[in-house]
C-alpha cells in the first residue's frame, strides 16, 4: 500500500522548483495587486490550498482582497473586477455569491475574489469572509506531515468523482479534507473511519455541534460552529464516499486514484439490454453553474418522475455548451391504449360523482378493488415525447430552464447523446471498476 500511495504523490504533488515559481509569481501578484490599493482600506492575501500548502499540480491560486466594512458590496465587486482587469491576462468574470475575476498571471491561474474584513467569522457580510479564517485554523492545526495526506484525499475524492462542494458536484470541499485528515490523522485512518460510517455521521474538533442538520454528513466548522462545513454532500456522493473506502482498503489499486475512460460497443450493450433509450434535451440558461445544476437536477427528477409508467431503471444527465442532456433508459416505449384509472375510496363523497361521470364513458367499470373505485379509460398520452411536452405546458421545471421550454427535444434515438456520457451512463459501474 505504500509504494502505492508513493506513486500516487509523485504524480500529484508539485515539486519544490514548481512551488517556489508559483510562490514567487504569487507575492509578485500581491505587490501588484497593493500598488492598486493605495488609497483603498484592503489587504490582498493568498488563501485556499496553495497558502496551506495542500495543494495539488496545476492548481488554481486563490487571491482575497480584504475590504474595511465601510465599503459597500458594489464598491469592492466593481473595485476587485478593475484591479485584476489592470493585471490579469486572458481574463473572465465568474460568480459565486458575487462576481470575482479569474485569469492568468506569468502563466498560472488565478482568481481575484472580494470579501471583507472581519472579527467574528459567526458574523459574515459575504459567503467567503469566513474563507481566511479557514486557511488561519488549518495552517495552525495540520501537520506538516499531514500535507501529502491532504493530497491523497483530495486525489481519491478527485478519483472517485466527489471532489468539489459547487451545486455541479455536491461532494467534498477542500476545507472538508483538511478537517477529515486533522481529525483522523492520516489517509488510510480516514478511510477506515469512513468505511464505518452510518446513515448519519456528527463529527467535530473544537466545537461541539448546537444544531442539527438534515444531511448524511455533519463536521462543525471549527471557525463558526453554527455551520456544517459538509452541507453540500449529497446522500449519494455520502454513500459512495463509504463504499469506495471499504473497496479501497480491500482491494487498493492506483484506479481508485485515477479512473480509465469507459469503453464497449454501448449499441451492442444497448442491444443485449433489450430496453430503450431515450434523449431529452433543452436549450441551457446562461446562468451560473449553482444555479444551473440545482435547476438540472429539478428537471431531470420531473422528468423521471412523470416517466414512472414507462417503467424507467435510471436516469442520468449532463450539460455542454449548448443544451442540458437526459439520458433515461425504458423497459416500456409505448404505454396500452387502456389505462386504468382509480377514483376515490368508495365510502367518499365524490364517489357517487366518479361512477356518474364514468359508467357511459369508460371502456370497462365502473368496479370496485380494495375498497377503491376503478374505471378502465382510454389513454390520452402514450408516448414519452406527448407526456413530456403535455407536463411542460403547466408545470415549472426552474426558473431559468422555464424560458427555453420550447426548445425541448425528445429523441428515440442515442444518435446525438455523447457517447462518453452514453457510455459511463450504460456501464453503470463504480468508477474505480471501469
Amino acid at each position: 500500500m505504500e509504494s502505492l500511495l508513493n506513486k500516487v504523490l509523485s504524480i500529484i504533488k508539485p515539486s519544490p522548483e514548481e512551488d517556489k515559481f508559483m510562490e514567487n509569481v504569487s507575492n509578485k501578484l500581491i505587490e501588484n495587486i497593493r500598488s492598486f490599493l493605495k488609497n483603498i482600506d484592503a489587504e490582498p492575501l493568498i488563501v485556499g490550498s496553495f497558502a496551506k500548502k495542500t495543494h495539488l499540480k496545476n492548481t488554481d491560486i486563490d487571491i482575497f482582497i480584504r475590504y474595511s466594512k465601510n465599503y459597500n458590496r458594489e464598491f469592492i465587486e466593481k473595485n476587485t473586477i478593475e484591479i485584476g482587469k489592470n493585471i490579469l491576462e486572458k481574463y473572465e468574470l465568474k460568480y459565486a455569491e458575487h462576481p470575482y475575476i479569474h485569469g492568468f498571471y506569468s502563466g498560472i491561474e488565478f482568481d481575484i475574489v472580494p470579501c471583507y474584513k472581519i472579527e467574528d467569522p459567526g458574523k459574515i457580510m459575504t459567503a467567503v469572509d469566513r474563507t481566511p479564517f479557514h486557511t488561519e485554523y488549518v495552517l495552525k492545526n495540520l501537520k506538516e506531515s499531514q500535507r501529502d495526506e491532504v493530497r491523497l484525499l483530495k486525489q481519491f475524492a478527485k478519483g472517485i468523482g466527489i471532489y468539489g462542494a459547487e451545486s455541479k458536484v455536491n461532494g467534498l470541499s477542500g476545507y472538508l479534507v483538511e478537517l477529515l485528515i486533522i481529525k483522523y490523522g492520516t489517509f488510510i485512518d480516514t478511510l477506515k473511519n469512513v468505511s464505518k460510517w452510518k446513515s448519519k455521521t456528527i463529527l467535530f474538533l473544537d466545537k461541539k455541534p448546537i444544531n442539527d442538520y438534515d444531511n448524511p454528513l455533519i463536521f462543525i466548522d471549527p471557525v463558526d460552529e453554527k455551520r456544517n462545513v459538509a452541507s453540500a454532500l449529497s446522500k449519494e456522493n455520502y454513500s459512495l464516499f463509504v463504499i469506495a473506502s471499504r473497496e479501497f482498503l480491500k482491494y487498493g489499486n492506483i484506479k481508485f486514484f485515477f479512473p480509465k475512460e469507459p469503453e464497449g460497443d454501448v449499441e451492442n450493450i444497448i442491444k443485449e439490454r433489450n430496453s430503450n433509450i431515450i434523449h431529452v434535451s433543452i436549450k441551457r440558461p446562461n446562468v451560473v453553474d449553482d444555479i444551473l445544476y440545482s435547476q438540472v437536477r429539478k428537471f431531470a427528477n420531473a422528468m423521471f418522475n412523470i416517466l414512472k409508467d414507462f417503467n424507467p431503471t435510471r436516469m442520468s444527465y449532463y450539460v455542454d455548451d449548448d443544451r442540458i442532456h437526459l439520458i433515461i433508459e425504458l423497459l416500456i416505449l409505448r404505454l396500452p391504449d387502456v389505462e386504468k384509472h382509480r377514483g376515490p375510496p368508495i365510502y367518499d363523497q365524490n364517489s357517487e360523482k366518479f361512477i356518474e361521470k364514468w359508467r357511459n364513458r369508460s371502456l370497462s367499470g365502473p368496479y370496485i378493488e380494495d375498497m377503491f373505485l376503478y374505471a378502465d379509460i382510454k389513454r390520452k398520452y402514450k408516448e414519452p415525447k406527448e407526456i413530456i411536452e403535455n407536463y411542460l405546458k403547466d408545470h415549472s421545471v426552474g426558473k431559468d430552464i422555464d424560458k427555453f421550454k420550447d426548445t425541448i427535444k425528445v429523441e428515440y434515438t442515442i444518435e446525438n447523446i455523447d457517447k462518453k456520457e452514453l457510455l459511463k451512463f450504460i456501464l453503470n459501474k463504480f468508477p474505480w471498476e471501469i
